[in-house]
């Protein structure tokens, strides 16, 4: 993505030093800051297909024309940076679009969450301010909690990644905020790739493929599920197989059942994505095999019900993991994409062929009515 980088840098300075100035106005072309706003969008998407110098720019030109829409596109432009190559530049690039869009709105939550992702490499003061105020604006989020356990795990403070833990799993939610997207834009698609071979080229965008394409510039700052909170529910199990292997039981399985909790949690987080269910459902099922292991080594069991209901919802996941992975493919990928761009179907509609997975889960998170107990009461770990 060197030749995206170069583009956007050509215009990415001047373009932000308009921003807060192009915000303070009132919008004169609402209904043409949309369509700019879904141009981009479209064309970012395109960039990634092609690697045109010349599609680049014209991406970064039409987020500068949507700034009359508000503050959501400095979003979607920063989201774009999150293809480029993670260097300082694509780090500060973002750093900078998101750090305007929260002083436009200081109550854009996305915008904070946004600044704690690609801050967290830095854990610097802006990346503490972003936390905090993530937590300030939406106390029921789990998130926040995850990022600092995260951190203290990657810092050898297993005890406090514990602690951090149990806070975000007793959360109600776990949530990384949906992209903003123009709901009112009248574009077509552009005869590039993927478009052309796809064969929607000329086709109007509809809403619900709009909100896939701004869902999926963000898939970097997504990878940070993976990247991160599976080293730190591999440290809760490692630190709880330490425990046993020390006779000290009730620890043994408090860690353990905290990464299970985290697991569940995961598989939960909204918007829904693939990532986020595949990361939770593989650490929920390894720290399950790891709790049983603890409560083997203890002498006792919890209750024989739920060890049971785990026990089943866990081998018919495993089932229909298995049978999904079996039908994917690069037609089948092609072809879904071609529904989703056309509005046929929707990003979330495409994840009823895995509805067997999502209905253990929801049945091991108890419908959703609040944090997942895993197997020992929540009040105790």
């Amino acid at each position: 993505m060197a030749c995206e980088t170069r583009a956007i840098e050509k215009v990415f300075y001047p373009a932000l030093c308009l921003a807060v100035v192009a915000l303070g106005c009132a919008a004169e072309r609402p209904g043409s800051a949309q369509d700019a706003w879904a141009r981009g969008l479209v064309l970012h998407m395109a960039v990634a297909e092609t690697e045109g110098e010349e599609v680049a720019e014209r991406a970064v030109d039409e987020f500068g024309e949507a700034l009359d829409a508000g503050v959501e596109p400095l979003i979607s432009w920063g989201d774009a940076w999150s293809w480029g190559p993670e260097d300082e530049h694509s780090y500060g690039a973002r750093t900078l679009l998101y750090e305007v869009a929260v002083r436009e709105d200081p109550s854009l939550r996305i915008g904070w969450s946004h600044l704690a992702l690609v801050r967290l490499a830095q854990q610097d003061a802006l990346h503490e301010r972003a936390v905090a105020k993530l937590k300030e604006l939406d106390p029921a989020n789990a998130l926040p909690w995850y990022i600092e356990a995260a951190i203290a795990e990657d810092e050898g403070d297993i005890a406090r990644a514990y602690a951090l833990v149990r806070k975000g799993n007793d959360c109600a939610t776990c949530t990384h905020y949906a992209p903003p997207y123009p709901k009112d834009a009248h574009v077509r698609y552009p005869d590039l790739e993927p478009y052309a071979s796809l064969g929607v080229a000329g086709e109007p965008v509809p809403a619900s493929a709009l909100s896939y394409l701004a869902r999926h510039q963000f898939w970097m700052d997504l990878m940070w599920v993976g990247n991160e909170l599976r080293p730190l529910a591999q440290g809760l199990m490692r630190e709880g197989g330490e425990f046993r292997e020390k006779g000290d039981h009730g620890s043994a399985i408090a860690y353990n059942n905290a990464a299970l909790r985290l697991g569940l949690h995961v598989t939960g987080m909204q918007p829904a994505d693939e990532t986020s269910y595949l990361v939770g459902i593989a650490i929920a099922m390894s720290a399950f095999d790891e709790l049983k292991r603890a409560y083997e080594a203890g002498g006792s069991r919890p209750d024989p019900e739920r060890m049971h209901e785990f026990e089943q919802a866990f081998h018919a996941i495993r089932e229909s993991l298995a049978g999904w992975m079996d039908a994917r493919n690069a037609e089948a990928e092609r072809e879904r994409m071609r529904r989703v761009l056309l509005g046929e179907s929707t990003i979330d509609e495409e994840w009823k062929h895995v509805s067997a997975i999502l209905r253990e889960i929801d049945r091991l998170r108890g419908e959703g009515t609040g944090p997942p107990a895993g197997l020992v009461p929540v009040g105790d770990a």
